[in-house]
């Protein structure tokens, strides 16, 4: 009997420790069930009940000398008042800028630098990524050989 009782702890302690990494799961999916009696009568009364407009007979305020307009304005573009104004630059110079942020980012130190001109730029990473490979590729053309890396 002893040795029964011996192999079954053994086997319990196992046990206890396979499911170690899956405690925090197993708390949240815990807490979901307790919380879900609560979650499904929310659900079925705001479905329940069908939204409703409101109307009052109380006109709307004003502010003296503020005139409200019926389209919104542009937008202002961010660009000093003495700075003149800048023509739209070719792709490729687009690209040889942007290659030129990336490579100062990176020489900075900067773990995320693609990101981070992807942000400036108002691009995705993908596509930041995209256009500064291109100006890389030109460049290296440009000076006469590919600087391709080679495995040492």
């Amino acid at each position: 009997m002893d040795e029964e009782l011996v192999r079954r702890l053994a086997a319990m302690k196992a046990a206890t420790k396979q499911m170690e990494p899956l405690k925090h799961h197993m708390e949240r999916i815990k807490l979901l069930e307790e919380a879900y009696p609560v979650l499904s009568v929310i659900t079925a009364i705001s479905s329940a009940v069908p939204p409703a407009s409101v109307v009052t007979d109380q006109k709307p305020l004003r502010v003296p000398g503020f005139q409200i307009h019926e389209r919104p304005e542009p937008v202002p573009v961010l660009q000093s008042p003495a700075a003149p104004a800048k023509r739209s630059e070719s792709p490729i110079e687009r690209g040889d800028r942007m290659l030129k942020r990336v490579e100062e980012k990176k020489a900075a130190g900067v773990k995320a630098f693609l990101r981070e001109v992807a942000v400036e730029e108002g691009l995705s990473e993908s596509t930041t990524k995209q256009i500064v490979g291109k100006a890389r590729k030109r460049r290296d053309k440009q000076q006469g050989g590919s600087c391709r890396r080679t495995s040492t």
